[in-house]
């Protein structure tokens, strides 16, 4: 049985720059909204200007003038709004129509009824034409960038053209406009550059995905690897150096060749979990007690006939962390007894392990040791169940849920109380 170390795989990851798809779209979506803020502060700072030539006019012809001027405004200043909060193609289809017929109807008004200083040269016939140019890409591509800046540039500027042919004025437009819009299309063109000659060198975000799944399933598996060497080998170990000074008994003979047969032919899951049986819960938990009690260690097994059939990975989990938490009891607790008993409801199966020996601190506990971290709570969590420990001076209980279907091999670990350091059964292995 072999489990692939990933710490390698976990550095490499942590390492890798954003994804290439991922870092121009943010550049693209927020350069897109940026032009769209200005669009609409300009458009509000224009609400000034017309408030003050319509002072300057004075009288009835003023406050007409500024009444038609607010009139072809305000409909472009709300649909401005609309896009930036909710940009689609349909909000910037939107924003062009109304933004053409505000142009021409703003650029109508001023040029009939303003002077050229009046409406500051160019620059206030154009404000709104020049919002046009500043709507944005509606995708987060460089490419809808473009796109959209020519379409507002190509509508402002035809929207400026119709104003004047309705009031018989030559239509003066002023380069700046065409300035402003190219800056914009140069922007989103220095992005699409970046995004063409780094993309072999960022990884993409599918591959980025899949690296990660891949790392997070090698973790698991090598986590229940360990698992299995701790509750087989490593026990058997114990009890042969307890025998050292005598013959090997021929049950714990029969036990080492069990763990070793185990660990050569586990099948690890990528749940973490090693499934080697699919006998039912109560039987492989009656075997587990016989085989404590030559150990010197007596379990009591109640409960056992009202448990339906479980799903394997659910049993298998079950009876390997019970395997654990009774290896801790007789190995650290002092007991000589301990009590397994079975519950089930509509929904899981609950499992509680009983000791009456001394209790310990759960900060005493190393945190490299894999009997209470892996082999009893990693093992119930990575199948979505919990695990509660209570621990103390009369004894320590483990208490142990599953769902009676466990959400199958690669399930996310779930949560538990026992998520933090916590007492285990009977010592800290």
């Amino acid at each position: 049985m072999t489990a692939p170390s990933s710490r390698q795989d976990s550095a490499a990851l942590s390492s890798l720059p954003p994804p290439r798809d991922l870092t121009a779209a943010s550049l693209t979506r927020g350069l897109a909204t940026a032009e769209r803020i200005i669009g609409i502060a300009s458009l509000v700072l224009t609400l000034g200007l017309v408030l003050e030539l319509s002072l300057r006019q004075g009288g009835e012809r003023g406050a007409l003038t500024g009444l038609l001027l607010t009139v072809w405004l305000l409909p472009l200043l709300i649909t401005a709004v609309l896009h930036l909060l909710r940009p689609r193609i349909g909000s910037g289809a939107l924003v062009l129509v109304v933004g053409l017929l505000s142009t021409a109807g703003w650029s109508a008004t001023l040029l009939a009824r303003s002077s050229a200083d009046e409406a500051h040269g160019a620059f206030l016939i154009e404000s709104t034409a020049w919002t046009l140019a500043l709507i944005g890409a509606v995708q987060p591509t460089a490419r809808s960038g473009v796109r959209w800046s020519v379409l507002g540039l190509v509508v402002g500027t035809l929207g400026l053209v119709l104003g004047a042919l309705a009031v018989g004025a030559p239509a003066a437009l002023s380069p700046d406009r065409f300035v402003d819009g190219g800056i914009v299309i140069v922007a989103y063109l220095v992005v699409a550059l970046g995004w063409r000659r780094t993309r072999g060198r960022l990884p993409a975000l599918p591959q980025v995905e899949r690296a990660t799944r891949e790392a997070h399933a090698r973790r698991l598996r090598e986590r229940a690897a360990a698992a299995v060497v701790h509750d087989t080998l490593l026990s058997s170990l114990t009890l042969v150096a307890r025998a050292l000074d005598g013959p090997v008994d021929a049950r714990l003979e029969r036990v080492i060749r069990r763990d070793l047969r185990v660990v050569g032919t586990a099948e690890v899951t990528a749940a973490g979990t090693a499934s080697t049986s699919s006998d039912l819960l109560p039987l492989r938990l009656v075997e587990l007690a016989e085989g404590y009690r030559w150990r010197g260690l007596r379990v009591d097994v109640s409960g056992v006939d009202a448990v339906p059939e479980l799903d394997r990975h659910v049993a298998e989990a079950l009876v390997e962390a019970v395997a654990a938490a009774l290896d801790n009891v007789a190995r650290h607790s002092g007991s000589a007894s301990a009590e397994v008993t079975i519950g089930t409801s509509e929904r899981a199966v609950t499992v509680m392990i009983v000791d009456t020996g001394h209790g310990f601190d759960p900060h005493d506990v190393a945190a490299e040791r894999l009997g209470v971290r892996e082999s009893i709570v990693g093992r119930i969590e990575r199948l979505g169940g919990r695990v509660r420990i209570f621990s103390g001076e009369t004894g320590t209980t483990v208490v142990l849920s599953l769902p009676l279907a466990a959400g199958g091999p690669g399930a996310e670990p779930g949560s538990s109380a026992a998520s933090r350091p916590a007492p285990r059964s009977g010592g800290p292995a």
